[in-house]
């Protein structure tokens, strides 16, 4: 006999009928196996028939002897009873069909395909609702092209599903690195269908794709094509996606086999990432007239140039990124000109990039709105190619040399260099050196407040950020900006904080991991709270701040802030000690929150993520918001390490 647990609604009430022949029969048997709405009357005898078993329930709640399992096992099955009825008066079985399906293409935006599967087995209703919305199916799970999914289990489940998309646009993945299949019924399937391909991913070999060939002149819907390339034989046709009218945006990874046919003049954004040879001949770039966006990564100089002047007229964004090879992309540069460029990223260590990056500038006559750059440049390489660049809005830089620096200065009389800039990124190697007096300058003549708008004839640098490569690093030049370390410093205090912090760290690692991440840091074994511990939190606690600096060296704030937000973490790992830990960090922060708040108009440089510096001018926002304290101890970071760290990530 199955248990209480997993009786469904209408096993669960004839077993209450057998037990307790005071409550009705249930009014509405059909709706406990079924995920259909009461109807407004159905609903009134359900409430009945609930607040019935609820005063059932009342009068048991005397004590149970541990012996008397009859009422124990009654009880179990008057709660059964009242939860399956109150889940059919549950608001969201009344969700209007169409509102339920947009919720439904709204869930699979996350692109888990199991989604689908998932939705259309809850209930009859549901189910209904998720076979006759075909979007619903339109994003085909992973194609594994190998002999397993040779199988006719495989095969129908896959028919099965292309059915219930019905005319619905697709998007594929067709997945088969290495692997060379001229013909495979995953293949012949879903080419039965090319006329809905919208999104499509190829990761396989020359001859895989080769086995598509028979969508030539078939995908009047084709948008977005990937192909990842992990070989090819040479004398192999490549022309399935030459004829698609739709087709704007390509993107080309590991090879560019050189038989590949592309409708270069349609493609509006174009990415390359080729490792093992040159990527798309020149010569095809020339005919990319509508080309918008312009993305290549290459291990190898283009062979050759083209054969004229080539210009495209359309293109706003162009990448560059030399993969391990030292050279400047010349070709591109001094072959082309593109008189609507508005943002470069070039990352190559050639020695003659500068001067050719120039020459692309001068010879485009384009107005460039962002350039990042990344390379390596001797002091005084960068101003000349400031010049070029009077209209600069962003400007993202490695190891920006003093030299250089400096032309940033505004200094009354003079006009600096790109004095239209509104953001300056600096990201720092660990081999690159900064001139903290400079760029404090920098800062404080380019950062001005609101008030002084008028009074400078350059407009005002709304952020201002240094990347780190690390996070120690990050706190000690905050340290050296703020000035923290030239102040006069009492040496015993300097030990004093100095032992608590390094006291913290070594017995709580877990500050040191992003916030999202401490739930997950079970295999940090638990340490006992110490003695140690006990004491360093009972010193802090008669320590009187006179000076914040001394906890702003060590960064000591920071780390008692972590703690007093970790009480999750902090239990699991040391039960209630870890809970009072929590709490009396909690406890100090709030002790002196005072003296922060009144040093906080002399902060100039807070810490953004785990990597960044940003300098806050006097009239920002922030410092008169409820945030404020954000400024000591840190904000979580409004860029991607992508945007930070570009090239290296």
């Amino acid at each position: 006999m199955p248990s209480s647990l997993h009786l469904t609604g209408k096993q669960l009430f004839n077993r209450l009928r057998k037990n307790l022949s005071l409550l009705p029969p249930s009014p509405t048997p059909h709706l406990l196996c079924s995920n259909d709405p009461p109807t407004d009357a159905e609903e009134s005898l359900i409430q009945a028939a609930i607040l019935l078993a609820e005063n059932k329930l009342q009068k048991q709640d005397a004590p149970i002897s541990p012996a008397d399992k009859n009422v124990k096992r009654e009880r179990e099955l008057i709660v059964r009873f009242i939860a399956s009825h109150k889940v059919v008066l549950s608001a969201i079985r009344h969700i209007p069909i169409e509102v339920l399906r947009e919720i439904f293409l709204f869930c699979i935006q996350s692109g888990k395909f199991s989604i689908s599967l998932r939705l259309s087995s809850v209930s009859r209703r549901w189910r209904d609702v998720a076979l006759s919305t075909p979007e619903l199916w339109s994003q085909v799970p992973k194609l594994h092209v190998n002999n397993a999914t040779k199988s006719k289990k495989y095969i129908s489940g896959l028919k099965t599903w292309l059915e219930r998309s019905g005319n619905a646009s697709l998007s594929l993945f067709v997945f088969a690195p290495f692997k060379e299949y001229k013909s495979h019924p995953i293949l012949d399937i879903i080419a039965e269908h090319s006329e809905r391909w919208q999104h499509l991913i190829i990761e396989s070999t020359c001859v895989t794709i080769h086995g598509l060939n028979s969508v030539r002149n078939r995908l009047p819907r084709l948008q977005t094509l990937q192909l990842d390339i992990w070989s090819y034989s040479p004398g192999i046709s490549m022309d399935a996606f030459e004829f698609a009218p739709r087709l704007i945006d390509i993107e080309i990874q590991c090879l560019h086999p050189p038989q590949l046919r592309l409708p270069w003049k349609q493609i509006r954004r174009y990415r390359e990432r080729c490792f093992n040879g040159p990527g798309a001949p020149l010569s095809c770039l020339s005919f990319a007239t509508n080309l918008v966006h312009l993305d290549l990564k290459a291990s190898h100089q283009f062979p050759t140039r083209v054969q004229s002047h080539v210009r495209l007229d359309s293109l706003i964004s162009l990448r560059l990124e030399a993969y391990n090879q030292p050279f400047a992309f010349a070709s591109i540069l001094h072959g082309f000109t593109f008189p609507a460029l508005q943002e470069l990223y070039i990352s190559s260590h050639a020695s003659n990039l500068l001067i050719d990056l120039m020459m692309l500038i001068s010879q485009s006559s384009c107005k460039l709105l962002t350039l990042r750059l990344d390379g390596s440049f001797s002091p005084g390489d960068i101003r000349p190619l400031l010049s070029h660049v009077p209209e600069l809005k962003t400007l993202q830089i490695v190891d920006f040399a003093s030299q250089d620096l400096e032309a940033l200065v505004y200094k009354p009389g003079s006009l600096p260099s790109i004095s239209r800039l509104a953001n300056l990124i600096i990201r720092t190697t660990p081999s690159g050196s900064l001139n903290t007096d400079l760029l404090n300058e920098v800062a404080h003549s380019r950062c001005y407040t609101r008030s002084a708008k008028n009074l400078h004839p350059i407009d005002p640098l709304h952020s201002f950020r240094i990347v780190f490569p690390t996070y120690r690093v990050c706190r000690e030049q905050q340290a050296m900006l703020e000035g923290w370390n030239s102040a006069v410093r009492d040496t015993k205090i300097d030990t004093l904080v100095s032992k608590w912090h390094d006291c913290l760290i070594s017995s709580f690692p877990q500050v040191y991991y992003d916030s999202l991440d401490r739930d997950a840091l079970t295999n940090i074994p638990a340490s006992s709270i110490s003695k140690d511990i006990q004491d360093t939190f009972l010193e802090m606690d008669q320590f009187n701040v006179r000076n914040v600096n001394y906890i702003y060296r060590t960064g000591l704030h920071i780390v008692i802030n972590e703690l007093s937000k970790m009480e999750h973490l902090l239990h699991l790992k040391h039960g209630e000690k870890g809970k009072i830990i929590q709490r009396r960090a909690k406890e100090l922060i709030t002790k002196w929150t005072p003296q922060f708040l009144a040093d906080l108009p002399k902060r100039k440089w807070f810490i953004r993520g785990k990597y960044s510096l940003v300098y806050i001018s006097e009239d920002d926002g922030i410092r008169k918001s409820r945030d404020a304290l954000d400024i000591i101890f840190g904000m979580e970071d409004d860029l991607h390490n992508v945007e930070l760290f570009w090239p290296n990530i």
